[in-house]
């Protein structure tokens, strides 16, 4: 299970959603990153394999749009490399409420 497509993250976030926020980075230097940036540093992380970091940058995005579906997969996949099936299935449940029609969150059923 990969997401591929940060542009399907990035067009689930609402235009309030480009408000910046502030993070805490790797080495604790405090930044401002736009919302839109998050989620591509989100699956940025995800990508190179930095699962961890990856989650909290999510975690923030979900807190801030529990409906965004493309935040959804992404966690779900997170758990779903690092072996967390239950809650690899909890996030694409989830995603599947919000939209019945999402195939790729079907699919992280297995």
């Amino acid at each position: 299970m990969i997401i591929n497509d940060i542009g399907m993250l990035q067009a689930t976030l609402p235009t309030q959603m480009q408000q910046p926020i502030t993070t805490v980075t790797s080495n604790n230097n405090v930044v401002i990153i736009p919302l839109r940036s998050l989620a591509e540093l989100a699956h940025r992380e995800y990508s190179n394999g930095n699962y961890e970091r990856a989650e909290q940058l999510c975690m923030e995005l979900w807190k801030r749009d529990p409906t965004n579906t493309g935040v959804l997969l992404l966690i779900s996949s997170i758990h779903f490399q690092c072996r967390k099936l239950d809650k690899s299935a909890q996030f694409s449940t989830m995603a599947i409420k919000l939209n019945p029609h999402l195939a790729e969150a079907y699919s992280n059923l297995g």
